[in-house]
């Protein structure tokens, strides 16, 4: 029910003033996806079944770019509506630095 709840506050407020803004952009902490918004659910982004809700709902309402942290890298990917519409996803790492998981690099 409290999800149904957020849903609801969020169509409203891409609703709002839609026509009078130049661009839209997004930030939170999880990432919806990595790299691939069709990818695996894993700990890093969040569930597919949720990301692709989200990204569907926030395309409809003209939103550009996502952007997020908690991978601790640098990734990005787009995200393609069934009607054309775009959302960039950059993850970025910490402002220090990248927290690598590969001795090798990742």
């Amino acid at each position: 029910q409290e999800a149904e709840h957020q849903n609801e506050w969020l169509d409203k407020e891409l609703q709002q003033g839609q026509e009078n803004r130049r661009f839209t952009a997004v930030f939170s902490h999880i990432p919806p996806f990595i790299n691939d918004p069709e990818e695996s659910s894993g700990y890093f982004p969040l569930s597919k079944e949720v990301r692709l809700d989200i990204l569907a709902r926030l395309a409809e309402g003209d939103v550009s770019h996502w952007f997020c942290g908690h991978y601790h890298r640098n990734a990005e990917g787009t995200f393609k509506s069934s009607n054309g519409k775009q959302i960039e996803v950059i993850t970025s790492g910490a402002v220090g630095g990248n927290i690598e998981t590969d001795p090798a690099g990742d």
